[in-house]
């Protein structure tokens, strides 16, 4: 923090630019090592960039990433919302704004959060894996197969995804479910 810190300092001009990039750094590292402090230094890097760019999509969809993934998806969703009113055509918003209420157990909001970026592109794999975890969670084999079919079509590495996500479990022994892991 205190290297970003500095960096302002010197260039205020560029202040929001470094926050994002700081943010964006921190978030990445979090993902690579799990740990919560780097979502934590994110949360407050996309803080100083949305304070000087109020008006930033990116990065109020950065700074809710990053509030979720430190644990905290209610602030999140306050940030989507945000980050929705300044840019509602994104689909990556809408499908990030399910997985924060996914992980509230909001389930039937996430699904509609994730068929909007479906209406917004017909072709986001992501939207459409996350359905089909969603339907894989409570059982329903039918539309998680559908949904999960869908994704692996746009995109394989999904394939790969569901033989290990846990979301999966509820299922994993139905022979369609099977099929589809298995095709090729």
């Amino acid at each position: 923090m205190s290297c970003w810190e500095k960096a302002v300092k010197l260039r205020p001009d560029a202040a929001p630019m470094i926050w994002g990039n700081g943010g964006k750094a921190l978030s990445k590292r979090g993902e690579a090592l799990w740990e919560a402090e780097n979502y934590e230094g994110a949360v407050r890097c996309f803080q100083g960039a949305v304070k000087l760019q109020p008006d930033n999509a990116k990065y109020w969809n950065g700074l809710a990433m990053s509030q979720r993934r430190s644990g905290d998806a209610e602030a999140a969703l306050s940030s989507y919302e945000t980050a929705l009113k300044l840019q509602p055509d994104a689909a990556y918003i809408w499908d990030n704004r399910g997985y924060a209420l996914f992980s509230l157990g909001r389930y039937e909001e996430a699904i509609a959060s994730y068929q909007k970026a479906l209406e917004l592109d017909s072709n986001y794999a992501n939207a459409y894996y996350n359905i089909a975890c969603l339907y894989g969670l409570q059982g329903d084999v039918d539309l998680a197969v559908e949904n999960l079919q869908r994704a692996i079509e746009l995109d394989s590495k999904y394939r790969e995804i569901a033989k290990s996500d846990s979301d999966f479990d509820r299922i994993r022994g139905d022979s369609r479910f099977q099929a589809l892991l298995e095709e090729l």
